[in-house]
């Protein structure tokens, strides 16, 4: 966008902290793409309809990350690639490991779910053909 403002959709995209794990995950198995938009249609359908008028310009975002995401505002830089995992992120994975997945599947489940332990392990029961070990 002009004059280094970001676009709506970037905008909005900059507002999602598990931006990156989305990437991250969509990089590993593009198939994941089908999930994150099934999850966004539900808990944001503004934002999925954003989506679906810049749908170009949302692949680029997931595989080049945002416009100027370097440094943001003294936030702390964490390695491409890595997930900070809290202790109660921790214990909800190994809820979900309980259900008879492996930690992989659950731990990318439950960030994908943006959290939300109820909706990622529908999404690893609805998903569980699919989702294959790498």
């Amino acid at each position: 966008a002009a004059g280094g403002q970001m676009s709506p959709l970037a905008q909005a995209l900059a507002q999602i902290p598990e931006l990156p794990q989305i990437r991250q995950a969509v990089a590993a198995d593009p198939r994941m793409l089908e999930r994150v938009m099934a999850t966004l249609r539900e808990q944001d359908p503004n934002l999925f309809a954003l989506i679906n008028e810049n749908q170009q310009e949302f692949l680029a975002i997931l595989r080049n990350g945002l416009p100027g995401q370097e440094g943001a505002a003294g936030a702390p830089q964490i390695p491409p690639g890595a997930v900070v995992i809290t202790e109660s992120d921790r214990a909800a994975i190994q809820r979900l490991q309980q259900l008879g997945f492996s930690e992989q599947q659950a731990a990318q489940a439950y960030i994908i779910a943006d959290r939300n332990e109820d909706l990622a392990a529908n999404l690893l029961f609805d998903g569980a053909a699919n989702m294959d070990e790498d």
